[in-house]
C-alpha cells in the first residue's frame, strides 16, 4: 500500500483542527464522482438523476456542431497548447477566437485566459496596487475577492447593490480607484444596475471592471450579457470579463477592453503569462458556440431558459419557500446549513441534484440550494422537481 510521508506534529494538529472545525459547522464537504449522460442528466452509482446543480445554461456542452467542432480540432491540431502564449503557445485559433468575441460584443479587443477564475485574478491583481483602492460587491464571486487580495490594494466592500455606498467608498481616497462587480450575482440570482456602476464610476474616476460570466450568452437579444439586456453597450465600463465554461459549454475565459488595457493585461497578468494556454478544441468548441449564440436558435434557447425560471419560481413559491435571482439561477433559502444539505439529500434520493450552498459560500443566514437552469430541461423536469422540493420538507 502506498504512504504518504508523515506529518510533523504541529501540522498533523493543524490539520485535524481544521477539519473538526469543518465537520462542526456543517462545512465538510467531498467529491463525488459521477457520468454525464446529457446536458441535464447524471449517473451516480447506476442512477440517473437530474441536475440541477450545472452551468450549462445552453445546453451548448452536447450541441452536435460544438461537439464536431471540438473533435475535428483535436483530430487535426492534438489537444495540449504545449505552452503559455507569450512562449510557443499561440496559436491562430486563439486569436480567431479573441477577434470573434470582440466582434460579438463589440469590443475594440479580447484577450484569452485559461479560465475564468484566472482572469479576474488576472485583471485586478495587474490593474490594482497598493496605491489603489478598490471598491467590491460583497457578494462578488470568489475569483474577484482572491484578486483584490493578490493586489495588494486597499479594498472596501460596499453593500450589496448599493451604489451610493460605493461611491462614498470611492470618493474618500485620493489616488487611483477601481469599481469591480458581478453582472449576474452567482448564488443571489439578481443582477447589478449596469448603468448605476457606470456612473459611479465617471463620477469618481474610477476603473469599472464587470464580470458578465453568467449573462454573457444567457441574456441579451444576440446574447452580449447583462449589458445589452439592460440596454447598454460596452462603452459603459473599461474591462468586461466572462468565462466559456457556462453558456458557451467549453472552458477558458476572457477580459474584453481597449487596446491599451489589454496590452497591460497581456504583459502583466501573471495568470495569462504563467499558464499553457487554453486547449485547441476548447478554443473550437467555444468558437462554434458564439456562433450559435448570436443566432436564431441562441435567441430561441435564451426565451426557453426565461420560461423555465418563471416556471420554476412560480412553482416554488405557491409551496411557501423563498426564492431569489432573476434569470436563471434560483436560490431556494433554506434555514441553516444542516438544514440545507438535509433537503438536498432527501432531493437526491428522489432523483434531483440540486445543491446546498454553506458558508464560505453563501452568507451565514442565508444557506440554500441553488437551482441552475438549463434550456436543456424539460418542463417535466421543473415539476418534478416543484413536487419533490415539496414532499421533502415536509
Amino acid at each position: 500500500m502506498m504512504r504518504a510521508m508523515s506529518l510533523p506534529d504541529p501540522w498533523q494538529h493543524f490539520v485535524n483542527a481544521r477539519r473538526a472545525r469543518r465537520v462542526e459547522r456543517g462545512l465538510e464537504r467531498i467529491l463525488r464522482p459521477g457520468t454525464r449522460a446529457s446536458g441535464t442528466r447524471i449517473i451516480r452509482n447506476s442512477r440517473e438523476l437530474v441536475s440541477f446543480a450545472g452551468n450549462d445554461y445552453l445546453g451548448l456542452a452536447s450541441h452536435p456542431a460544438v461537439r464536431a467542432a471540438a473533435a475535428s480540432c483535436a483530430k487535426e491540431f492534438g489537444v495540449g497548447a504545449g505552452a503559455s502564449r507569450l512562449i510557443s503557445g499561440a496559436h491562430d485559433l486563439h486569436a480567431q477566437l479573441e477577434r470573434r468575441i470582440a466582434a460579438h460584443r463589440g469590443s475594440e479587443r479580447c484577450l484569452l485566459f485559461t479560465s475564468g477564475y484566472h482572469v479576474n485574478v488576472g485583471v485586478l491583481s495587474a490593474f490594482a496596487d497598493a496605491d489603489t483602492l478598490v471598491a467590491s460587491d460583497e457578494l462578488n464571486h470568489a475569483s474577484i475577492i482572491d484578486g483584490c487580495r493578490l493586489s495588494r490594494a486597499k479594498v472596501v466592500v460596499y453593500k450589496h447593490c448599493d451604489y451610493e455606498h460605493a461611491r462614498a467608498m470611492l470618493a474618500s481616497h485620493q489616488g487611483r480607484r477601481l469599481l469591480v462587480s458581478d453582472t449576474l450575482f452567482s448564488m443571489s440570482g439578481d443582477m447589478a444596475n449596469v448603468g448605476e456602476l457606470s456612473r459611479v464610476a465617471r463620477d469618481t474616476g474610477a476603473l469599472l471592471v464587470l464580470d458578465d460570466a453568467h449573462g454573457y450568452g444567457t441574456l441579451g437579444g444576440s446574447g452580449r450579457g447583462v449589458l445589452e439586456e439592460q440596454g447598454l453597450d460596452e462603452s459603459a465600463a473599461h474591462i468586461v470579463t466572462a468565462t466559456l465554461s457556462k453558456a458557451c459549454g467549453s472552458l477558458g475565459g476572457y477580459a474584453c477592453g481597449s487596446d491599451d488595457l489589454i496590452e497591460l493585461l497581456l504583459n502583466e497578468a501573471r495568470p495569462f503569462m504563467f499558464s499553457t494556454a487554453g486547449t485547441l478544441p476548447d478554443i473550437s468548441a467555444a468558437m462554434a458556440a458564439i456562433v450559435i449564440i448570436a443566432s436564431a436558435e441562441g435567441r430561441a434557447l435564451r426565451e426557453r431558459l426565461k420560461t423555465l425560471g418563471k416556471r420554476l419560481r412560480e412553482g416554488v413559491h405557491r409551496h411557501g419557500f423563498e426564492t431569489g435571482g432573476e434569470a436563471h439561477i434560483v436560490p431556494v433559502y433554506i434555514d441553516g446549513p444542516e438544514r440545507a444539505v438535509a433537503l438536498s439529500r432527501r432531493l437526491e434520493e428522489a432523483g434531483f441534484i440540486a445543491p446546498a450552498i454553506r458558508p464560505p459560500a453563501a452568507p451565514w443566514n442565508r444557506s440554500m440550494l441553488r437551482l441552475c437552469l438549463s434550456a436543456a430541461h424539460d418542463d417535466a423536469d421543473i415539476d418534478g422537481l416543484i413536487q419533490a422540493l415539496a414532499a421533502s420538507s415536509r
